[in-house]
């Protein structure tokens, strides 16, 4: 296994849990990643403690550095890639993509925007995305309410001076400025959607949801600043006297669409020298990121010993997480984290002796082969 050498572009928790894998069965990895000092904060609760022992029963490189209580994770992880003799870490940013060689992609919201142009021509235009809206939020608002969402009437001529402020703003991004230099039909289409209500219909409103901040303005993708948002704000009659609790913004992040760019066992549809793991397939949370990241590693294996590749049991946390990135269409803003439709109708018992099992029939097939190799039959 010396002479197979897999790539890593990404050192966070997929990453990380990628090449922790692979050293783990001889396998030489190169790890480029910048390093970021920050310590996500993960949250222990019974459901994630469950995800955990799943891991564990995986055999997990990044939670044997660790028990439940998760605590110094990321930073353990760091130190354990930078002593691993099997790890060469790269500290900077990649020139490019190799499409030929065993890879790993779990680069997340830190993707460069060249790289993320050389991930937009693997997978296809239309499948690749690299804004996340973070939408208004306000207080004091009178609002209609409608099951769990509350609207906002705007008035006709309201819309036609947005449109006309918002035009000086072009962008290529997917926002409302970009949405009024198409034309007025296209920005109704996205934000000022009519809504039927106790027996009538409102033509055009604004649709929010209530969070624990404040009410989210829906569908309000904009990087207008703030003061020009201010601006925006004062055309609607329904918001002069509302506050601005948090104003939008297009955070810088990149995500693909998993049901058209990658397999069931995390390799790109494309190429099969590549995988993908982490936020870059809208994977939410850290531990489900080591999830998609030990898959990857797995699969990896696979392909360069020349096997067939695998996927978690179902019926098991792990396996779930895995079957909901084929659920989500687009890019929607909700990502796959631990909620009750994944733990739902796991049996915790159940799931980790298939995880287990699964995994010890992974490693008699990997001894096998080496077995074979040494004997030179290979």
């Amino acid at each position: 296994m010396k002479n197979k050498v897999v790539n890593i572009i990404g050192g966070g928790y997929a990453g990380g849990e990628a090449a922790l894998t692979l050293s783990g069965y001889g396998v030489e990895v190169h790890l480029f990643d910048i390093f970021s000092p920050f310590e996500s904060q993960i949250k222990v609760d019974e459901n994630t403690k469950r995800l955990f022992k799943e891991l564990q029963a995986l055999n997990s490189a990044s939670c044997a550095l660790v028990d439940d209580n998760l605590i110094d994770l990321r930073q353990k992880m760091r130190e354990k890639l930078e002593n691993d003799p099997n790890i060469m870490l790269f500290d900077g940013k990649i020139g490019e993509i190799s499409l030929s060689e065993p890879t790993i992609i779990a680069t997340g919201s830190n993707t460069s925007d060249a790289f993320f142009q050389q991930i937009e021509s693997i997978v296809g235009k239309g499948r690749a995305y690299r804004w996340q809206p973070i939408f208004p939020i306000f207080e004091n608002l009178d609002l209609i309410k409608q099951n769990d969402l509350y609207y906002l009437p705007v008035k006709d001529e309201e819309i036609k001076q947005a449109q006309q402020f918002l035009k000086h703003f072009d962008s290529d991004e997917d926002c409302i400025e970009k949405w009024a230099y198409c034309g007025s039909e296209l920005l109704k289409a996205k934000v000022f959607k009519p809504v039927f209500i106790d027996g009538k219909i409102l033509h055009a409103c604004l649709k929010f949801k209530k969070t624990e901040e404040g009410f989210v303005l829906q569908n309000f993708q904009t990087k207008l600043s703030q003061e020009n948002q201010k601006r925006l704000f004062e055309i609607f009659s329904g918001l002069k006297d509302a506050k601005v609790v948090k104003y939008g913004d297009m955070k810088k992040c990149t995500f693909i669409a998993p049901a058209s760019c990658v397999n069931v066992h995390l390799q790109s549809q494309n190429n099969q020298n590549l995988f993908f793991a982490g936020r870059l397939i809208l994977v939410g949370g850290e531990l489900e990121a080591l999830v998609t990241g030990h898959l990857a590693a797995l699969n990896v294996l696979n392909l360069i010993e020349g096997r067939v590749l695998v996927k978690y049991p179902t019926n098991t946390i792990c396996g779930n997480i895995i079957d909901n990135l084929f659920t989500l269409q687009g890019f929607k803003q909700e990502q796959i984290d631990l909620n009750c439709d994944i733990i739902k109708d796991v049996n915790e018992i159940d799931a980790i002796k298939k995880l287990k099992k699964f995994k010890e029939d992974f490693d008699a097939r990997v001894s096998w082969h080496n077995h074979l190799c040494s004997q030179k039959r290979w």
